[in-house]
């Protein structure tokens, strides 16, 4: 596939341990042909899924959206792979993606540890739920760590709480992402 800018591989030793493989796919701009090129990672991970027998999870990212999560304050999972990741397909248009950030002036913080939904705190639960646009009564906002969007729902999904999760479709369509 000829619009690949750069893959990575997440985690590598952690994941082989579990079979499975999560790549990050770091795409060059060119919106005309993303989404043929999206189905055409989406078969061959397919394959090499059935063929392998191992699970493959992975992220397909064009430039404008990698360079977006790793300048947000947010956690997220671009920022966390930093510190755990092996570019193993062009590393130096990864890296270079990142230098020309830094140069640019933005200030790039990878995430030291990985956030586990499940695992997020209330205080932080109910200050990105209201960053997002849905405040509970009852609770308290206190400046807590903004979180993305995917994490928040994911925390919600996790503790099954039918108030919370009348609070999915709100947030989502209150922060739809405009192309």
């Amino acid at each position: 596939v000829s619009f690949i800018k750069s893959i990575s591989l997440i985690n590598p030793e952690r994941n082989a341990k579990l079979n499975k493989t999560e790549i990050m796919f770091h795409m060059f701009p060119n919106k005309k042909d993303m989404e043929k090129t999206k189905i055409e990672i989406n078969t061959i991970m397919a394959s090499l899924q059935r063929i392998h027998n191992i699970r493959i999870n992975y992220l397909i990212l064009d430039d404008e959206m990698f360079l977006d999560l790793l300048k947000s304050n947010e956690s997220n999972t671009v920022k966390e792979m930093l510190h755990c990741k092996i570019a193993t397909l062009h590393p130096q248009s990864f890296w270079m993606s990142i230098r020309g950030e830094i140069l640019g002036g933005t200030m790039i913080i990878a995430e030291e540890h990985e956030i586990h939904p499940a695992k997020i705190a209330e205080e932080d639960l109910v200050f990105n739920l209201a960053r997002f646009g849905y405040i509970e009564f009852g609770p308290k906002i206190k400046i807590g760590k903004p979180i993305c969007i995917e994490y928040i729902i994911s925390a919600i999904m996790f503790h099954n709480d039918a108030r919370r999760m009348d609070a999915i479709p709100i947030i989502l369509a209150k922060n739809k992402k405009t192309s």
